[in-house]
């Protein structure tokens, strides 16, 4: 009994030691450097910021001079420009796989902030195949892409679709001509109510891409770059099946209405006065709405047919780059923790005496292809 009365005498005064210590999270606060660095062959984007503490008051530094970033290649400096705009660096020099990529950054008394990334080997596409498909009540485009192996757990990468639009016009007096538009696509997953229950998030890890840098959560506005991150577990083997052409079911049952593709009462999806919150809803339009659409149908010019090619951007990433990646996709998309299951997702970074990432990228795109058969009228 008296050895446990000491002890209990010697934790009670360790616990009131520990409550005397004056803990002031504003005396640590202090802003630091962030940096995002993307090498690129023959377009390395880099971006550079301050980043201020959430507690404290602190006095920002003066405006931050692109002089103070160091690129090396292999240890050698390259030449940087900056885009005036956007305030992001670019660099023009040509990269092969095994390149050695470090940045350093200092800015007006912060500490200096440093990182290194080696770029990963160049990705193969053995094969491309598609096939028209019965996805519930849509028809779909499948598309099959087959590697030239089976990623191990160490491999990650990437898909983007590049999309280009041929739009046929007519005006009043039977004049005809064409138009093009571009855009990005983010590859599709066929999701049922069925299949919701077991749906794998990682699959839907998908994040803008634009201007060589990451830039938080698709919100599909036009301008985007839709990016998807792809670990081992998302192929079979070497092939990754996608949809181009399809969207998640789970958007056709929140936003189609009273019907579904195929059924009495659809109306085509707005998706650009979705995305803005309008309260439109398709297949419920008013009886003047109506009028209105059929009155316009009437109008000139008049499209006559639309075609669509596309092409894969096939992407390989250094492990830095795809864990930065992901660590953005589950801070903007922390399903648990916003639930009260997990702990908040804190972000990923390989910057020392900063914040940020540096992460390597080799890329290599397909062939374009249309999967829709060319009408006569556009192929004379």
């Amino acid at each position: 009994m008296h050895v446990r009365s000491r002890i209990s005498a010697l934790l009670a005064l360790l616990v009131l030691a520990s409550c005397e210590y004056n803990f002031q999270m504003e005396s640590t606060a202090s802003p630091l450097l962030y940096v995002q660095c993307v090498p690129r062959d023959g377009n390395t984007a880099i971006q550079v910021r301050y980043a201020a503490p959430a507690a404290g008051k602190v006095d920002i530094p003066a405006a931050f001079q692109p002089s103070a970033v160091v690129l090396n290649i292999n240890g050698t400096a390259q030449p940087l420009t900056e885009d005036e705009q956007s305030r992001i660096l670019h660099c023009n020099t040509a990269l092969r796989p095994g390149d050695k990529v470090s940045v350093q950054v200092s800015g007006n008394g912060l500490p200096d902030a440093a990182g290194e990334s080696t770029v990963p080997p160049v990705p193969f596409i053995q094969d491309i195949s598609w096939e028209k498909v019965q996805a519930d009540t849509i028809l779909a485009t499948r598309v099959t892409l087959i590697l030239d192996h089976a990623p191990t757990r160490e491999e990650y990468h990437g898909i983007q679709i590049f999309c280009r639009t041929f739009s046929l016009w007519q005006d009043e007096d039977g004049r005809t001509w064409t138009d093009e538009s571009e855009r990005y696509i983010a590859p599709g997953r066929s999701l049922t109510p069925l299949r919701s229950g077991t749906l794998d998030f990682e699959d839907y890890v998908q994040l803008n891409f634009q201007d060589g840098l990451v830039s938080g959560s698709v919100s599909g506005k036009p301008g985007e770059e839709p990016l998807t991150l792809l670990a081992a577990d998302q192929f079979d083997g070497a092939q990754y099946i996608f949809y181009i052409n399809s969207a998640d079911l789970d958007l056709l049952y929140a936003f189609a209405g009273r019907a579904l593709p195929g059924e009495s009462g659809w109306g085509e999806i707005d998706w650009n006065k979705i995305s803005e919150g309008s309260e439109h809803q398709p297949g419920s339009a008013s009886t003047e709405e109506k009028e209105e659409e059929d009155d316009d149908d009437e109008g000139w010019p008049r499209l006559l047919y639309e075609l669509t090619q596309y092409q894969i951007i096939l992407y390989r990433f250094s492990s830095e780059f795809y864990y930065y990646a992901k660590a953005q996709y589950q801070s903007n998309f922390d399903f648990l923790s916003n639930m009260g299951l997990t702990p908040a997702n804190f972000t990923w970074s390989n910057i020392s005496g900063g914040l940020g990432a540096i992460g390597a990228v080799s890329s290599v795109r397909s062939e374009p292809f249309i999967p829709d058969p060319i009408p006569d009228i556009l192929n004379p």
